[in-house]
Protein backbone atom coordinates (compact mmCIF):
# COMPACT_ATOMS: atom_id res chain seq x y z
CA UNK A 1 0.00 0.00 0.00
CA UNK A 2 1.06 3.47 -0.30
CA UNK A 3 3.31 5.00 1.80
CA UNK A 4 0.96 8.32 1.79
CA UNK A 5 -1.84 6.04 3.52
CA UNK A 6 0.74 5.44 6.49
CA UNK A 7 1.16 9.73 6.67
CA UNK A 8 -2.70 9.81 7.27
CA UNK A 9 -3.25 7.13 9.83
CA UNK A 10 0.40 8.36 11.68
CA UNK A 11 -1.57 11.62 11.85
CA UNK A 12 -4.49 10.35 13.66
CA UNK A 13 -5.37 11.28 17.32
CA UNK A 14 -7.55 8.95 17.66
CA UNK A 15 -5.32 5.66 17.34
CA UNK A 16 -2.47 4.78 19.50
CA UNK A 17 1.14 4.39 18.62
CA UNK A 18 1.11 1.00 18.98
CA UNK A 19 -2.06 0.33 16.73
CA UNK A 20 -0.33 2.91 14.23
CA UNK A 21 2.81 0.67 14.42
CA UNK A 22 1.55 -2.29 13.92
CA UNK A 23 -0.90 -1.09 10.91
CA UNK A 24 2.47 0.58 9.26
CA UNK A 25 4.03 -2.55 10.13
CA UNK A 26 1.15 -4.67 8.18
CA UNK A 27 1.26 -1.65 5.35
CA UNK A 28 4.81 -2.64 4.43
CA UNK A 29 4.70 -6.22 4.28
CA UNK A 30 1.47 -5.79 1.63
CA UNK A 31 2.63 -5.58 -1.07
CA UNK A 32 -0.67 -6.01 -3.07
CA UNK A 33 -1.93 -9.48 -1.49
CA UNK A 34 -1.69 -9.12 2.02
CA UNK A 35 0.59 -10.02 4.73
CA UNK A 36 0.88 -13.60 5.97
CA UNK A 37 3.04 -12.66 9.06
CA UNK A 38 1.62 -14.29 12.79
CA UNK A 39 1.75 -12.27 15.48
CA UNK A 40 5.15 -14.18 17.23
CA UNK A 41 6.44 -12.67 13.60
CA UNK A 42 5.12 -9.27 13.79
CA UNK A 43 6.40 -9.38 17.97
CA UNK A 44 9.76 -10.20 16.65
CA UNK A 45 9.66 -7.35 14.44
CA UNK A 46 7.86 -4.50 16.97
CA UNK A 47 9.28 -5.83 20.17
CA UNK A 48 5.52 -5.94 21.35
CA UNK A 49 4.43 -8.65 23.00
CA UNK A 50 2.46 -11.73 21.19
CA UNK A 51 -0.65 -10.84 23.08
CA UNK A 52 -0.58 -7.26 22.65
CA UNK A 53 -0.17 -7.80 18.60
CA UNK A 54 -3.51 -10.06 18.72
CA UNK A 55 -5.36 -7.30 21.01
CA UNK A 56 -3.99 -4.42 18.66
CA UNK A 57 -5.31 -6.29 15.70
CA UNK A 58 -8.47 -6.56 17.11
CA UNK A 59 -8.86 -3.66 17.55
CA UNK A 60 -8.01 -2.61 13.74
CA UNK A 61 -10.49 -5.42 12.46
CA UNK A 62 -12.89 -3.45 14.52
CA UNK A 63 -12.12 -0.13 13.35
CA UNK A 64 -12.01 -1.66 9.97
CA UNK A 65 -8.26 -0.40 8.98
CA UNK A 66 -7.17 -4.31 9.25
CA UNK A 67 -9.32 -7.07 6.77
CA UNK A 68 -8.05 -10.62 7.32
CA UNK A 69 -8.72 -13.70 5.33
CA UNK A 70 -8.25 -17.11 6.02
CA UNK A 71 -7.95 -19.04 9.03
CA UNK A 72 -4.90 -20.05 11.39
CA UNK A 73 -2.04 -20.70 10.29
CA UNK A 74 -2.86 -19.51 6.85
CA UNK A 75 -4.05 -16.42 7.61
CA UNK A 76 -3.46 -12.75 5.11
CA UNK A 77 -3.96 -9.51 6.50
CA UNK A 78 -4.75 -6.08 4.47
CA UNK A 79 -4.39 -3.00 5.57
CA UNK A 80 -6.99 -0.90 4.52
CA UNK A 81 -8.35 3.03 4.82
CA UNK A 82 -12.26 4.17 4.41
CA UNK A 83 -12.56 5.68 0.88
CA UNK A 84 -12.63 9.50 2.23
CA UNK A 85 -9.76 9.12 3.81
CA UNK A 86 -7.28 8.09 1.15
CA UNK A 87 -4.63 10.47 0.02
CA UNK A 88 -3.51 11.52 -3.08
CA UNK A 89 -0.06 10.09 -4.28
CA UNK A 90 2.08 12.58 -2.25
CA UNK A 91 0.05 14.60 -0.36
CA UNK A 92 0.94 18.01 1.19
CA UNK A 93 1.14 18.51 5.20
CA UNK A 94 -2.62 19.85 5.04
CA UNK A 95 -4.24 17.01 3.00
CA UNK A 96 -2.53 14.83 5.60
CA UNK A 97 -4.03 16.94 8.56
CA UNK A 98 -7.07 16.75 7.16
CA UNK A 99 -7.41 13.10 6.10
CA UNK A 100 -6.39 12.53 9.27
CA UNK A 101 -9.29 14.29 11.02
CA UNK A 102 -11.75 12.44 9.01
CA UNK A 103 -10.18 9.16 9.81
CA UNK A 104 -11.14 10.13 13.46
CA UNK A 105 -14.28 11.14 12.82
CA UNK A 106 -15.07 8.01 10.92
CA UNK A 107 -13.02 6.01 13.86
CA UNK A 108 -15.09 7.69 16.49
CA UNK A 109 -18.54 9.79 14.86
CA UNK A 110 -16.89 12.66 16.44
CA UNK A 111 -14.18 15.08 16.70
CA UNK A 112 -11.64 15.47 19.22
CA UNK A 113 -11.32 18.37 21.04
CA UNK A 114 -7.99 19.14 20.92
CA UNK A 115 -5.31 17.92 18.78
CA UNK A 116 -1.53 17.50 19.03
CA UNK A 117 -1.45 19.83 16.02
CA UNK A 118 -2.77 22.63 18.12
CA UNK A 119 -0.25 24.75 20.27
CA UNK A 120 2.51 23.20 21.73
CA UNK A 121 0.72 24.76 25.11
CA UNK A 122 -2.18 22.53 25.27
CA UNK A 123 -3.53 21.67 28.91
CA UNK A 124 -5.27 18.69 27.48
CA UNK A 125 -2.50 15.45 28.12
CA UNK A 126 -3.42 12.63 26.19
CA UNK A 127 -4.26 9.37 26.29
CA UNK A 128 -4.46 6.64 23.22
CA UNK A 129 -5.61 9.75 21.26
CA UNK A 130 -8.84 10.81 23.29
CA UNK A 131 -8.55 14.42 25.48
CA UNK A 132 -8.12 13.49 28.79
CA UNK A 133 -9.20 16.66 31.36
CA UNK A 134 -7.15 16.75 34.48
CA UNK A 135 -8.37 17.84 37.85
CA UNK A 136 -9.34 21.90 37.07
Amino acid sequence: MPAAWGRVVRASCVLTPAQKLVWDEYRLLDQGEGAWVTANGLSVRLGIRDRSIERIRDELRGFGLLITEGRAPRVRYMVRLPGDCVPSHRPRDEEVRTLARMLDRILTGTVPETSPHQEEDDELPWSGGAPVRTGE
